[in-house]
């Protein structure tokens, strides 16, 4: 329940003069992330707008892809090839607004968060290879990232830990 006010008290109210300037007062790190995931979900209805757009163009079906010999049981839509790219990337650019925010809290969790941020890189490129359709490449991601983190967890070599940093 909430408690009775009398007339000369107001609630409490975050004033914004101007919405830039209420981002230009961010931290730096803030700023970035706020770009970087307007950005990643911003990209996310390019499929939309070209379906919209170019329906012909974006219903055209597709087969495809790096890995030699490779073929889907059917054809897709680009545009659901589209969208599908679209969705990894957009989980990279939030793996890496997270990473952002986490150099600034321990290395250790950037580190573990790296991993993942490698991950979905690696992952976001197996759509293009193979549809994703290599389970054992998976089980051995997997892998990597436990010994990786185990890894960082046990100890790493600050030049190292610069090094990765630097990206971010």
């Amino acid at each position: 329940m909430m408690p009775q006010m009398t007339p000369d008290q107001t609630p409490a109210t975050i004033r914004v003069d101007h919405p830039l300037a209420a981002i230009r007062r961010l931290p730096y790190a803030a700023r970035k992330v706020a770009i970087v995931m307007l950005i990643a979900f911003f990209q996310c209805e390019i499929p939309s707008w070209l379906h919209i757009l170019w329906k012909d163009w974006s219903e055209q079906t597709w087969d495809y892809f790096l890995r030699p010999g490779f073929k889907m049981g059917y054809k897709m839509q680009l545009v659901w090839q589209l969208k599908y790219a679209s969705n990894d990337l957009c989980m990279v650019l939030v793996l890496y607004s997270i990473c952002i925010l986490a150099k600034q809290y321990s290395e250790i969790l950037f580190f573990i968060l790296f991993t993942f941020f490698l991950y979905s890189i690696i992952d976001a490129i197996m759509l293009w290879v193979d549809f994703k359709t290599s389970p054992s490449l998976y089980i051995a991601l997997l892998i990597d990232m436990v010994l990786f983190m185990y890894g960082v967890i046990v100890g790493y070599k600050p030049k190292t830990i610069s090094k990765v940093k630097s990206i971010f």
